[in-house]
């Protein structure tokens, strides 16, 4: 059977669960959390782990505990992953955050952005698909292909041109026209095709939009001229350039930037020359340049401030011309008969995602023109591309699905331009050609890119429907939703996202239970108490088997040492080669080959970052052999500090023609960012952060990589650290907002339950407590105080729409880690509802994944809970399953879990089937027809143990007689259907009696 996904024209086949077809499913669920990256506040269909992963990423780190000083992950990934191992098939999950979440910004490198409005040309910029950190490592490139047009004829009066119908140019391709001596180049977004008729073949005369470049400009002296620089993000700032002459070929931009803003090599600048006067004008060919930056230094002698004004070389440029100008210079050509000298061809481009040194993922045939039918301004983010407010045929294309599946984790600018323009566009894939993003990425604001700075409940839910009443919460929805937009749908925020979602009978906020998260400084004591990076040496012993002798220097503190062995620069391919805390290791490699060797040191569970890397060739030879030429380990020098400033020096390494210098805040490299890439040996910065910070280099020789410097560390004043709140000084007054404002959704929508959970230090008191407050109502008073108050007899209806469960279950996986149940318990849940149906309880089911239970609850503390309509998780010879399955209703019929899904069951198949005979004549065939369809129904479900009973007629009843019709009420148009169930309920107990019977002392057991 095909499941459709909401995203409009895009299907995907699923395996069809064996369930029931005449009844509505009950089966999906929805998890609502914090996640790395995907649509804010967009329900999104989830059929697998792995797609999962694609969207929404992995586990995301949060803060520390303030206790124990470990690592906090959000528990939407974890929970999602125990729902699909417990035998869930389907659900949606909705990501929230605050409405300060941030996307990354990343340029293409050779794109430019035709504001025809304005008259400006500026670099482009796209941007991460989805909000949040998860994008800051990685790189984007750009590919420009060329397909070649055959011209028959250019008329200079008109500029009309006519091709050969060789290949399938359409409305929307961008068509580049290189005259002569390659130097004029005009390029032509095409807006309409005319056919003419031709004496051989097809002719197709293309018009539409001119825009004119010149390549070069050499001027007969150095000639220096004010500009303004105008930045992918808009900006403009002043600037000085340099104009090429005979002594220097190439353009240079001053100006005053700091480091970590400076553009890498191949960026391109938008330049709009500043005249002073005619004189100046005339002799420029235009007042717009474009430039491509091939290296960039620091202007010691230009400037009163040399750390801050850098020298951007560029041997290309590219002058925009007016296009009258453009024509005339062009008109030569074609006047002289020079017209066979012109080459054409239409442009498209590729743009690529980068890791590390390889390319993971692209998108090919991209347009530059909004006309065309993949054009790159048209990539969509993740909430377009998943809102179900975006339901129209004519939104979906084929860029979106090709987008979708893998998830291409770029999209297109919130503001885009009918045109772009490639200028230096590479025409080859290279890393070295990629950029990551524009806005340099600070640790400590991560948390405010993802928009959790702040926890709190207003992320989980919609703040304009939280005063609401459970009666008058749908009409409030509803009327934000479709009226308050006008003609657009407006989203609803949070949990209340889901209410659109029909389908969805179980809900889920494994997040709510986090404890808030705070700024503290955690100070250094002292520089003894970071171990430095061992310096490693390499000795050959010249014997009959030539022996390799690895050295290293005492590092004060350490009480051991680890030597790694690899076979690439990277280490990608490791192995250890030797533990302990001697100062030296004999090691004969074995097979003739390259191994690279590193070490560091180790003191309880500190770590040193990695030592200088030492090559070892097998078998070692005094006679240079025919081999490619390895590239040396660079040696880095001691981080100078100089005021708010550093240096940074490393050694040269011979072949080299690129260096790349990287950060990172722990020692391992883990998660490290390139901060440099260029030719020097030298690099100055002012860092933008505090605390601890290590450094390392490496070399390019155009062909591969060489390994790894030293590394060296900086302290910055002290560490910030964010740090989540001690379990002693809890606040649950957010916990019982999100637990509340759920219930009264449920309730408001009649056909969901709510899975809870509580936090894991909770103890007997603490969840009886809970549970207590759940049952109370909280206001403000007249003095601006919370005051909390019983609930009334119809508010206590909605507790029935809730089940609360605990403790907490220790998962299995790449890391070991404990979580809420809820991820399990909504997985047993659906897994029941596909293979036995909703009315049989989710309980005595082993959890699958689960290895252990926090907190341990001893046996009367189970008991206080039982009573208290708390489902305990307990240990059993099966493994770990839950022991009861009770909502939080004071009404002992509605208790059980499996009658409250049962009523939900009924009440969607009431709904289902009454929108059939709308409008269907109101007479006595009717009326048969209605209770013979209920009867069906409530027959089918009694034949499969949804009722209690011995016969049908104590099971159930549909009644629709005259005591419920009356002759007025047929009048109105109305037709009234009352159906009485009675619901099977849970065998909980089930108690076994020894009996001692006859002389011979048999035992005997009843049950």
């Amino acid at each position: 059977m095909a499941l459709k996904n909401r995203l409009p024209g895009i299907y995907f086949q699923a395996e069809t669960p064996p369930i029931e077809e005449s009844l509505p499913r009950m089966d999906i669920v929805a998890f609502i959390g914090l996640a790395e990256s995907g649509p804010l506040h967009t329900p999104v269909p989830i059929e697998d782990r792995n797609r999962f992963r694609e969207i929404f990423g992995g586990d995301l780190e949060l803060a520390r505990d303030a206790a124990t000083h470990g690592k906090q992950y959000a528990y939407l990934a974890s929970s999602v992953t125990a729902f699909f191992l417990n035998g869930g098939w389907r659900c949606w999950v909705v990501r929230v955050a605050d409405n300060y979440a941030q996307s990354n910004l990343f340029p293409l490198m050779g794109l430019v952005c035709v504001d025809n409005v304005n008259n400006t040309f500026f670099p482009a910029v796209a941007r991460a698909r989805s909000e949040g950190s998860w994008s800051d490592k990685l790189r984007f490139g750009t590919v420009q292909t060329c397909e070649a047009i055959n011209v028959e004829q250019i008329y200079p009066d008109n500029w009309s041109i006519d091709i050969f119908e060789t290949i399938g140019v359409i409305p929307g391709d961008l068509v580049q026209l290189t005259f002569s001596d390659n130097n004029l180049i005009l390029m032509r977004c095409i807006e309409s095709i005319e056919t003419v008729s031709g004496d051989r073949k097809p002719i197709k005369r293309i018009h539409g939009k001119d825009y004119w470049l010149l390549r070069g400009f050499l001027s007969t002296e150095t000639m220096s001229v004010e500009a303004v620089l105008c930045t992918p993000l808009g900006e403009k700032r002043r600037c000085t350039v340099l104009l090429p002459d005979e002594e220097h070929p190439s353009f240079r931009v001053i100006h005053n930037l700091m480091m970590p803003e400076v553009t890498a090599p191949g960026s391109l600048l938008s330049l709009e020359i500043i005249t002073s006067g005619e004189p100046i004008q005339s002799l420029l060919p235009s007042l717009k340049l474009l430039l491509i930056v091939t290296s960039v230094e620091p202007a010691s002698e230009t400037s009163s401030h040399p750390e801050e004004t850098v020298i951007m070389k560029c041997e290309e440029g590219f002058w925009i011309l007016e296009e009258t100008k453009a024509r005339e210079l062009a008109g030569q050509w074609l006047v002289e008969g020079q017209s066979q000298q012109v080459s054409a061809n239409r442009l498209i481009f590729q743009i690529s995602e980068w890791k590390d040194q390889e390319m993971s993922v692209y998108l090919s045939n991209l347009g530059f023109c909004k006309q065309h039918p993949r054009f790159w301004g048209n990539l969509p983010d993740d909430r377009s591309l998943f809102c179900l407010d975006n339901d129209s045929p004519d939104r979906a294309s084929f860029l979106d699905m090709e987008a979708s599946e893998p998830r291409f984790p770029l999209a297109a600018p919130e503001e885009t331009f009918p045109l772009y323009l490639p200028v230096g566009m590479p025409f080859i894939p290279d890393v070295t050609t990629t950029q990551g993003p524009i806005n340099p990425v600070e640790p400590d604001t991560a948390l405010q890119r993802n928009g959790l700075k702040d926890f709190s409940a207003d992320m989980f839910l919609d703040s304009s429907l939280t005063q609401t009443s459970s009666e008058s919460l749908l009409h409030e929805a509803w009327y934000k939703r479709y009226r308050s937009g006008g003609h657009n749908i407006v989203q609803l925020h949070g949990m209340h996202s889901v209410l659109p979602l029909d389908e969805v009978t179980i809900i889920s906020i494994p997040d709510a239970i986090h404890r808030e998260w705070i700024r503290e400084p955690v100070y250094v004591a002292s520089l003894s108490d970071i171990l430095p990076a061992p310096d490693l040496k390499l000795t050959i012993q010249f014997n009959d088997h030539d022996t390799y002798v690895l050295s290293w220097p005492v590092v004060k503190g350490a009480d051991q040492y680890i030597l790694e062995k690899g076979t690439d620069p990277a280490f990608l391919v490791s192995s250890p080669a030797y533990k302990g805390n001697d100062i030296t290791c004999q090691v004969r490699p074995g097979n003739s080959g390259v191994y690279y060797y590193r070490v560091k040191a180790k003191r309880n569970t500190m770590m040193s970052s990695w030592s200088n890397t030492q090559i070892v060739v097998v078998p070692y030879s005094e006679f240079e052999e025919c081999r490619p030429i390895l590239l040396k380990a660079p040696q880095l020098h001691k981080i100078d500090k100089c005021g708010d400033y550093c240096e940074i020096h490393w050694t040269s390494v011979p072949g080299a023609i690129l260096y790349t210098l990287q950060a990172s805040a722990d020692p391992g490299f883990f998660a490290s960012s390139t901060i440099y890439q260029g030719i020097e040996e030298t690099f100055s910065f002012r860092p933008g952060y505090e605390g601890i910070y290590y450094y390392r280099v490496r070399a390019f020789n155009g062909n591969s990589w060489g390994p790894w410097s030293n590394a060296h560390h900086i302290i910055f004043d002290f560490l910030p650290s964010l740090m989540v709140q001690n379990p002693d000084t809890f606040n649950n007054h957010t916990l019982l907002t999100i637990h509340r404002s759920l219930l009264q959704m449920c309730a408001a929508r009649g056909d969901m339950l709510a899975v809870l959970t509580l936090p894991s230090h909770y103890q007997e008191k603490d969840v009886v407590a809970h549970v207590n407050a759940l049952k109370l109502k909280r206001f403000l008073t007249s003095r601006k105080k919370d005051v909390e108050v019983p609930l009334n007899q119809r508010e206590k209806h909605m507790l029935s729409f809730g089940a609360l469960y605990h403790p907490w279950v220790l998962t299995s996986g790449k890391r070991t880690f404990m979580i809420p149940p809820d991820g399990a318990v909504c997985g047993i849940m659906a897994s029941k509802a596909i293979r036995e149906g909703a009315w049989i309880a989710p309980a005595n089911e082993p959890l699958k994944g689960v290895l252990s239970l926090e907190p341990v609850i001893s046996f009367k503390a189970c008991t206080t809970l039982f009573e208290h309509q708390v489902n305990l998780i307990r240990p059993d010879p099966r493994g770990y399953l839950t022991q009861s399955a009770n909502t939080l209703s004071p009404d002992l019929h509605l208790q059980p879990i499996n009658v409250r899904r049962l009523l939900i069951l009924l009440r969607r198949l009431a709904l289902r089937e009454g929108i059939i005979y709308v409008f269907q004549p109101n007479d006595e065939r009717f009326h048969r027809l209605i209770r013979h369809t209920f009867h069906q129904l409530l027959a089918n479900l009694y034949m499969r143990g949804a009722f209690a009973g011995d016969t049908p007629e104590k099971a159930y009843r549909v009644v629709a007689d005259a005591s419920l019709n009356t002759q007025k009420s047929l009048e109105q148009g109305r037709f009234i259907v009352d159906l009485r169930v009675a619901p099977s309920r849970p065998m909980v107990f089930v108690t076994v009696r020894l009996v001692q019977t006859g002389h011979e002392k048999s035992v005997v057991m009843e049950v």
